[in-house]
């Protein structure tokens, strides 16, 4: 048995509840890290929504704040502007030595002032708190102040300067400058800001600002979202802005951040450890199988099934036992008939035998044959073949009980173990039962075909003492039976150990001789008898053994055709001889046609037409110059077939001759029909037929059959001069034989044809 090849890959084996648990580990892992950036990006952009919302809503309240405040002070100032005392003070000095002072100064008490001035229509200052504020030529706000009599605000320096016109019914008197510090007004008015800075920008420039931050640290919210232009703040050009520090915004993420990966983890702690138990139970009933499948191999008694666990693996398991029965029957069982093969049949013979010789009892091999087996193969095909050898086996399965074996062991040889028998002669009647079996046809399709057999018979423990033993000597008595006849058994005796070791050496020395050119064409001239040329050749076949020196013909070529070796000895013939043909074709000489055997075999042979082109083309003789001979027996097997197969061969413009004419049964409505141009007649008929009346008959009446069909006439074997005189005188002109020429090897042929 031949050990199933091992496969090594280079890379360490892993198993697969390693791989299981790696697999839900990296999924399980993938999904934890996908939820847990999936909840980073929500909680970021969540907390970023709130702390954009929290510290917006801190500028915005900022923002408003100082935006009602600055207005407040504005129309304070403009109310300041519209009191009677401060009318009063322009237009009656008294009034101004008395009320001007305190209403100022309680002002400025009030309101947070920084300083206050008090300037008539010509920027001269009235009151001032701390030297001149403003001057007219300097300051655009104040001349405008005092020119369109409208009130100006503007800061500058970190200062807010407030501008409202004095007015005396309708003409401006002078105005009243106020200056606030910023920096004080926002710290007044600046809401609790939690990790968070404020600044107050103009043009800039900060104004204030109650904290200090790196700038790649924090984050900016100012008052642009939501400023209208016609705000004070926006017309005073300030910049309300809240900062807050990155690492107060990322804390909460970072903190939720964390949560999630502690919860990973834990969760990464649990797949872990469910993965650990469902690769245990994925793999743990595999590993059973495993085991199982390796026991199995050792032996047959161990099933695979059933696993328990009631799912697929447990249907594979079965599936695995249903194919492991599968390719043991295979493996022991004739795929044709369903026969035991060699295999089982060997070891039911080894089982016997150690129990018949418990028993004391006798066993028999039978081996069984079929004669002409390959003919039934190249007539009607393989199929015909195959439902023949299926016919056959189930008729001898019902002649054999049911504790006895019949095995095929191929082609058509089968083996028989019989068990129960007392005496010998019991033994030959069941035997002689098998063979009436081949008494009748065989009904294959619409077929009819008649088999016989040969059977040879070993016994234990006389012939044999092991089953190697039994078998051989079986095999050589069945080759003595075919030896006898048709439908012959023959008992194994020691003489036939040497005959079938002689029909090996045979076989061997045969092929050896076909490769190494042992074998060697001869031709036997045809002549046509009235004047002596040359009209054919016959090739005919010779083997030059090194040691035994020439051997017959008949000695190796029906040995041939029983071993299937004749097909390609002929195909080699046929080579030599068209190559030879045609190189002396060129020397000018004249061998007239090629007469090549046909064989049924190879006239049945698939690819025998194709054959025939091939060394036509290769050899470049012309179709006209080539004759085959088959024998009237041959042709009778299967006349059907061979009309066709001989039609397509006439129809590559060769001739067609019909070999010992006479000797077989042909029918006269079966020869008009083929496609022949010679009949030959057999040497067995011209030999006597000068001195027997019925062989000169014989052949007067072929020639007369030739001539009635338009078919020329060759006799064969013509020794004497009398033969050649009397076939002459009947009308058959041509001839072959040792009168005119023995069988010749090519250089005494080319030296005959030369003088010829």
């Amino acid at each position: 048995m031949t050990a199933f090849p091992q496969h090594h890959t280079g890379h360490p084996k892993k198993s697969i509840k390693t791989r299981i648990i790696w697999t839900i580990s990296l999924l399980m892992l993938s999904g934890i890290l996908f939820i847990a950036t999936l909840a980073s990006l929500q909680t970021y952009h969540l907390m970023k929504l709130q702390t954009e919302s929290y510290f917006n809503n801190l500028t915005s309240t900022l923002y408003n704040r100082l935006e009602q405040h600055l207005t407040y002070l504005i129309e304070n100032s403009d109310r300041l502007t519209q009191n009677e005392l401060m009318v009063n003070a322009f237009t009656d000095s008294l009034g101004r030595q008395k009320y001007l002072s305190p209403l100022m100064k309680g002002f400025m008490q009030h309101q947070d002032v920084q300083a206050i001035a008090l300037v008539d229509y010509d920027a001269h200052p009235i009151f001032q708190t701390h030297g001149a504020l403003l001057q007219y030529n300097q300051s655009p706000p104040l001349r405008a102040a005092l020119t369109f009599t409208q009130t100006r605000y503007f800061v500058e320096q970190g200062f807010l300067y407030i501008i409202s016109p004095i007015k005396y019914y309708t003409t401006t008197q002078g105005a009243l400058i106020v200056r606030y510090k910023l920096k004080n007004l926002i710290e007044a008015y600046l809401p609790v800001i939690d990790h968070g800075y404020a600044s107050i920008t103009h043009q800039d420039q900060i104004i204030f600002s109650n904290g200090h931050s790196d700038e790649k640290n924090v984050m900016y919210f100012d008052n642009a979202p939501f400023t209208n232009p016609d705000d004070l703040i926006a017309q005073l050009g300030l910049k309300v802005t809240i900062s807050v520090k990155k690492s107060y915004f990322l804390e909460p993420i970072l903190k939720a951040t964390g949560k999630v990966i502690l919860i990973s983890l834990i969760f990464l702690v649990f797949s872990l450890y469910a993965a650990y138990q469902v690769a245990n139970s994925v793999v743990t009933p595999i590993l059973e199988l495993l085991t199982r499948v390796r026991m199995s191999t050792k032996s047959q008694e161990v099933l695979c099934s059933p696993l328990g666990t009631n799912d697929e693996l447990d249907e594979l398991a079965i599936a695995f036992d249903e194919k492991t029965y599968n390719l043991q029957h295979q493996a022991q069982h004739d795929a044709l008939t369903d026969l035991p093969n060699r295999i089982l049949f060997v070891d039911r013979l080894q089982q016997a035998m150690p129990i018949r010789k418990r028993l004391q009892q006798k066993l028999a091999v039978l081996f069984l044959d079929l004669d002409r087996f390959k003919e039934v193969n190249d007539s009607f095909g393989h199929e015909v073949g195959d439902q023949l050898i299926d016919k056959v086996s189930q008729q001898i399965q019902q002649h054999l009980h049911p504790e006895d074996t019949l095995a095929r062991f191929g082609g058509d040889e089968f083996a028989i173990l019989i068990y129960q028998f007392d005496h010998i002669s019991q033994l030959v009647k069941r035997i002689e039962t098998i063979l009436s079996t081949f008494h009748q046809p065989f009904s294959v399709g619409d077929l009819q075909i008649f088999s016989t057999c040969g059977i040879g018979i070993a016994l234990y423990p006389e012939n044999g003492q092991d089953a190697s033993t039994l078998m051989k000597n079986a095999d050589a008595a069945m080759y003595q039976a075919k030896q006898k006849g048709q439908n012959q058994y023959e008992f194994y005796s020691h003489d036939m150990t040497e005959q079938t070791y002689e029909r090996v050496r045979l076989e061997s020395e045969l092929r050896y001789a076909l490769a190494h050119n042992e074998l060697e064409v001869y031709y036997q001239p045809q002549i046509e008898m009235t004047t002596g040329k040359v009209v054919g050749l016959e090739t005919l076949m010779r083997w030059n053994h090194p040691q035994k020196g020439r051997i017959p013909p008949d000695m190796f070529i029906p040995f041939a055709e029983e071993i299937g070796l004749i097909v390609e000895m002929d195909r080699w013939s046929m080579n030599q001889a068209m190559k030879q043909v045609q190189h002396w074709q060129t020397m000018g000489l004249t061998p007239g046609k090629l007469s090549l055997n046909l064989s049924l075999i190879q006239l049945n042979h698939l690819d025998f037409l194709a054959s025939v082109q091939q060394a036509i083309a290769q050899s470049l003789i012309q179709p006209e110059d080539l004759m085959f001979e088959i024998t009237e027996t041959q042709i009778m097997r299967n006349p059907e077939q061979a009309t066709q197969t001989l039609t397509r061969l006439k129809e590559l413009g060769l001739s067609l001759a019909i070999d010992d004419f006479g000797t077989g049964h042909s029918s006269l409505s079966y020869l008009k029909n083929f496609p022949i141009d010679k009949l030959k007649i057999d040497q067995s008929f011209v030999r006597d037929m000068t001195t027997d009346k019925d062989d000169a008959n014989l052949v007067n009446a072929i020639i007369n059959i030739a001539k009635s069909l338009e078919m020329s006439v060759i006799a064969e074997g013509v020794e004497t001069q009398a033969q050649a005189d009397m076939l002459i005188s009947n009308g058959c002109h041509e001839a072959q034989g040792y009168l005119y020429s023995k069988p010749l090897n090519k250089a005494d042929c080319e030296a005959f044809l030369k003088s010829h």
